[in-house]
């Protein structure tokens, strides 16, 4: 996972504390570099395996943790959703999601893996999803996306 530095839009900076939401309210594809389908209203979906990220925050003198609001895609034949993230190429943490609803997963970011570009300290988040598929495949429909995990909402704080 090489990251190389980019510019980010002032949408990709963000603020400690404050909620961002994914779908068409807020983000829509700001701060997401590949591997997600098109924003819904309300949510994204990862689509594929690997789905990328990058976040900037005002350098942080102490560790920041980043809460996502996701839900993952489960079915009878794909009983959970393993699910890694990488920041900066470095892994962070690990969850193993068995349920279909909304949970809340938080990783601590220590701050001398962040990368600093113009004063601004950059996230480049990799999310590994190596159980991601297709409902097509699955027979639940016509949907051909390689669903893993839906995103509705993430914070730096």
């Amino acid at each position: 996972m090489a990251f190389s530095m980019c510019i980010l839009s002032p949408d990709e900076v963000w603020t400690l504390g404050v909620p961002r939401l994914f779908g068409k309210r807020d983000l829509k594809t700001a701060t997401l570099r590949g591997g997600w389908s098109a924003p819904e209203a309300r949510h994204i979906w990862t689509d594929g395996p690997e789905a990328e990220q990058s976040i900037g925050v005002v350098p942080p003198d102490r560790p920041i943790a980043l809460t996502v609001t996701a839900s993952p895609f489960v079915t009878d034949q794909i009983p959970h959703q393993d699910v890694f993230l990488f920041v900066n190429g470095r892994h962070i943490k690990a969850w193993r999601l068995k349920t279909a609803r909304d949970q809340k997963l938080s990783a601590v970011i220590d701050p001398k893996l962040l990368l600093t570009e113009n004063g601004i300290a950059i996230l480049n988040c990799h999310w590994h999803l190596p159980k991601s598929a297709r409902p097509s495949d699955l027979g639940l429909g016509s949907d051909s996306r390689e669903l893993g995990l839906r995103f509705v909402s993430s914070t730096l704080h």
